[in-house]
């Protein structure tokens, strides 16, 4: 589902609501669609499923991200099997991060709408799943706590409310703390083949989205393909700088 907000257009919130009705795979909010409000798309993340389509996990991540469904179901039916009554949290986890006080920035938050001078530790909004489990309690305490304007660190003081840890996994926006001194310096000069592991990349829009899943599905269905990568040296030791914790 697509998670949009108002336009302040309005011929194209129009589009938007034909397009809503032919497809049905639009969730309209009644705010703004500017960045500042994406904690209010994170909430309405939190609403719509509960009430109109409740699910084993919930995905979130960017319109410019893609994701290896494929994976992503591999791994959730595996982690289900032997963890399914624990609840999950997981993706790129965001350790010690202290809150913005510079109102010229665009993640600032007031001290008033959160006094503390750090986030609990939160996963990047960019991808990341909880357990579905989890949509009612989210709900309660998204009306009993304060909101603020950084959807994923808000996220993250509801699950610190509810004594759930964030889990890292590597494979959820990799590349983006990478060696800088490797030698693609863009996300489409790395070999493709780095491609075949992450479930969420991010920086991937319009047609990319096609191109990469596209050539993923080939690597996934003719493994050998990427045989060759594995046994080089530097695939294996680039693939290790851009997966680490910083």
């Amino acid at each position: 589902m697509f998670l949009v907000g108002q336009h302040k257009n309005d011929a194209i919130n129009y589009l938007v609501k034909k397009e809503a009705i032919a497809y049905g795979d639009i969730v309209i909010g009644d705010f703004q669609d500017t960045f500042r409000n994406l904690y209010k798309k994170m909430l309405l993340g939190i609403e719509w499923p509960l009430n109109h389509c409740p699910a084993s996990y919930i995905l979130k991540t960017d319109e410019d991200c893609y994701v290896n469904v494929l994976l992503l179901l591999e791994w959730l039916i595996s982690y289900d099997l032997v963890n399914g009554s624990k609840p999950l949290y997981a993706g790129n986890v965001q350790y010690n991060t202290n809150v913005v006080r510079d109102k010229g920035d665009r993640y600032f938050v007031s001290r008033k709408l959160y006094p503390y001078r750090k986030y609990p530790d939160y996963v990047s909004g960019g991808g990341y799943v909880f357990s579905g489990s989890l949509l009612e309690k989210l709900s309660r305490l998204s009306q009993e706590m304060p909101v603020f304007p950084n959807e994923d660190a808000c996220l993250g003081t509801f699950m610190r409310r509810l004594g759930i840890k964030p889990k890292q996994d590597n494979r959820f926006l990799p590349f983006i703390f990478c060696d800088l001194d490797a030698p693609e310096s863009t996300l489409f000069e790395r070999p493709l083949c780095h491609f075949l592991g992450p479930i969420v990349i991010h920086g991937v829009e319009k047609i990319s989205q096609i191109h990469i899943h596209y050539n993923v599905m080939l690597m996934a269905f003719v493994p050998s393909l990427c045989l060759y990568m594995e046994r080089q040296p530097y695939g294996k030791q680039y693939s290790r700088n851009c997966h680490e914790v910083p």
